[in-house]
């Protein structure tokens, strides 16, 4: 899709199904990747249990298409109804993203509900995003396109990921303040900012002020 609309997905986890392992795939010039969702955004479909127990590991994704209207998506989780119709535990780990056209984001994770407290644990581990980012950023936790969750979800592990080729551009954007982070051991491009809690872009240092988090992580050009 060049412009408008939602980008095609190469695979995509419905509402209600769980056990989900994917692995070891590669796919090639998509404009979306993977989607992970909870709830259809309409009443009448699939919405009596939770999306849960989803691995995505180790696969590759790779686009040398020229972007869709705001960039290419990675991997995204999106938010739900309520606690039910929902996502709870995803597992993302050792996933290779590139594009030479460049990210809209590269992992987003959207997590959440407006009914009640959101269950459920998100880790996103030993991932690499390669590519500079068009719009939001190379790890998006949070709905950057408008009012956060009312629960949004609260436990999350990353750590031994990279974000690199970001450029002067958005490493990390946080949303909110999650209450049971693990953040840590994590690569970031030296030129990339970071907002935390909805605030203003600033600097690694500054980052881990405001955060708490990374203290043992890096930024850096790696070579592959």
């Amino acid at each position: 899709i060049p412009s408008g609309g939602e980008p095609t997905n190469a695979m995509g986890v419905s509402m209600c199904s769980q056990g989900w392992m994917i692995r070891g795939n590669t796919f090639s010039d998509w404009k979306g990747f993977i989607n992970v969702q909870g709830y259809y955004g309409s009443a009448g479909q699939c919405e009596g249990r939770p999306v849960t127990d989803v691995t995505i590991d180790g696969n590759i994704l790779r686009n040398t298409y020229a972007a869709w209207q705001f960039g290419d998506a990675g991997l995204s989780v999106d938010s739900g109804l309520n606690n039910t119709a929902t996502v709870h535990d995803v597992t993302i780990t050792n996933n290779f993203l590139s594009s030479t056209q460049g990210w809209e984001v590269c992992i987003w994770i959207l997590a959440g509900n407006d009914v009640a407290t959101q269950s459920g644990t998100v880790v996103i581990a030993g991932n690499t995003c390669h590519g500079t980012i068009n719009r939001y950023a190379c790890l998006v936790i949070g709905n950057v396109e408008g009012g956060e969750e009312l629960f949004p979800q609260q436990t999350y592990v990353i750590k031994d990921n990279i974000c690199s080729g970001v450029g002067a551009n958005v490493n990390v954007n946080m949303q909110g303040a999650p209450s049971a982070l693990t953040m840590d051991y994590n690569v970031f491009d030296a030129s990339g900012t970071y907002i935390w809690n909805s605030g203003s872009a600033t600097t690694f240092t500054n980052w881990k002020t405001q955060s708490g988090k990374d203290a043992n992580s890096a930024t850096c050009a790696p070579s592959y």
